[in-house]
This record gives C-alpha cells, structure tokens and sequence, in this order.
C-alpha cells in the first residue's frame, strides 16, 4: 500500500515547508465512510503537524460520538444551514448548538455560506470563530489575491483572517 504519509513527510522537508501552514479538509460524507479507518489517517496527518478540517458538516450521518472521535482543529458548517439561518429558528437553533458542541471538544468553527451582513452578525452572536461566503470576498484570480495579501501583509501575523469586509 502507498504510504502518502512519508511522502507528504519527504515533500514538506525537501520545500521547507511548515506542516502548520497547511489545513486539509475532508468532507463529513467521507469521514463517515470508515470511521476507524478515517481516525487512523488524520492521527498521521495530525503527528505531520498538519491541520484538519471537517467540511460540509451536518449534510451527513455524523454522530457526536464521531465529532469526540476525530482529531480536527475546525469544523466547517454546511451553507445549508446558514443561507437562511436569520429567517429560519430551526437553523439558528442547529447552529448555535453546533458551535456550542465544536467548541466544548476544543474545535474552531467555519461557518460557510454567508451572503449578507446579518447572517454575518448573527454568527459572530453565535460565536462563530470564522465566516465564509460572498458577502465577505468572492472568488478571485490568484493575481488578485496575491496582491489583496500584500497589501495586508504588514499588519498581520501567520494566524490573523484577511478582513475583507
């Protein structure tokens, strides 16, 4: 079987690469697909010093006792729930609570899918740590995006969020 572990270990050396800086995301329908097996490959991601997203949470068949399992720094809240959150209780209820619980476990949380400032605003209430979607930057060229983090880059440190807003 290939070991992509040593590998990725070669290449983060051989490019001086910082395993810190690097966050991989794996969707909660695939993360479900073997559980133990999925624990067993984000431990040695984890031990690289890389970081671990679970993403599109809440479109699959996750269980709390998973989320405890899975060793991952943020959660990404699927743009299902947040699209309409301020019109819909049931939602705002999910998500709230969905915080409360990533953040009991030690997680960070990524709201995704935000499209207006109260959207905006009512996560950030919630405690949301970080918001993404169009209302905050839309997809750019990387030429753009370059130039967006040079132009911060004197008043940020390797752990800030770009303010986009």
């Amino acid at each position: 079987m290939y070991n992509y572990h040593e590998k990725l270990k070669s290449l983060l050396s051989q490019y001086q690469v910082n395993p810190s800086q690097i966050k991989i995301e794996i969707t909660e329908n695939i993360a479900m697909y073997n559980e133990t097996y999925t624990v067993s490959q984000i431990s040695k991601l984890k031990n690289l010093g890389i970081k671990i997203s679970l993403d599109d949470f809440g479109t699959g068949y996750s269980s709390f006792s998973m989320i405890e399992s899975l060793p991952i720094d943020t959660l990404k809240i699927d743009k299902s729930f947040i699209l309409d959150i301020t019109k819909n209780k049931d939602h705002q209820t999910i998500t709230n609570s969905m915080i409360a619980m990533a953040h009991a476990l030690g997680i960070k949380v990524i709201a995704e899918g935000i499209e207006n400032q109260e959207s905006a605003e009512l996560l950030q209430n919630f405690g949301c740590d970080y918001l993404q979607g169009y209302h905050l930057g839309r997809p750019m060229p990387v030429f753009e995006f370059q130039k967006l983090i040079r132009q911060q880059d004197a008043i940020l440190d390797s752990n800030d969020i770009i303010p986009i807003l």
